[in-house]
């Protein structure tokens, strides 16, 4: 279905659904991933999170014997995560652990995954959800930003993406400016 619809028209349907149903903010980091770098922007855009949580995830649904999120997504709490939970989170938002990948692979989409990263370390607060400790395993530094599912953390986001979406020279400017 996606891979028929137009940049704006997919940007715009997402976006409706962040400000509807306030969304994790893993959906926003994959709209702004596809309108820098594509179709492997949503994907690296995205991975983080989805490597971060997926062990914590399966278990939830394990534990609640259903594979329905909307069954599980009231029980998504930091209380409910396990030091090895806490472990793999750090590392697929770890900063150094996707500079290492840019490096290794050249690839300019996992700037997606970064951007992604960075987006988290001012939009997480202590209070509802930790952020990522962004130079783990060397440092545990965590950032108390704003949160983002508040309303200047979506006005934040919300911003972000239709900047991206009305405008192709900032698009442009910020995919030429990233180096490997």
């Amino acid at each position: 279905m996606f891979m028929y619809m137009s940049c704006r028209s997919l940007t715009i349907f997402f976006v409706k659904i962040i400000y509807i149903t306030y969304m994790p903010s893993i959906i926003s980091h994959g709209i702004i991933g596809y309108l820098l770098f594509g179709i492997k922007g949503l994907i690296l855009g995205v991975l983080p999170d989805i490597t971060g949580n997926i062990y914590f995830s399966l278990r939830m649904f394990n534990d609640y014997n259903t594979f329905n999120p909307l069954k599980v997504m009231g029980h998504i709490k930091h209380e409910n995560f396990t030091e090895k939970d806490y472990e793999i989170y750090k590392l697929s938002h770890s900063l150094i652990l996707w500079t290492i990948i840019l490096i290794i692979t050249k690839e300019p989409a996992v700037y997606a995954a970064i951007i992604g990263i960075i987006m988290d370390i001012f939009l997480h607060d202590n209070k509802r959800w930790k952020g990522p400790e962004p130079f783990y395993p060397i440092h545990n530094y965590r950032f108390n930003g704003i949160n983002w599912s508040s309303k200047e953390g979506l006005s934040i986001t919300i911003t972000i993406i239709i900047i991206l979406l009305i405008s192709k020279d900032i698009r442009e400017t910020i995919t030429k400016n990233l180096k490997i």
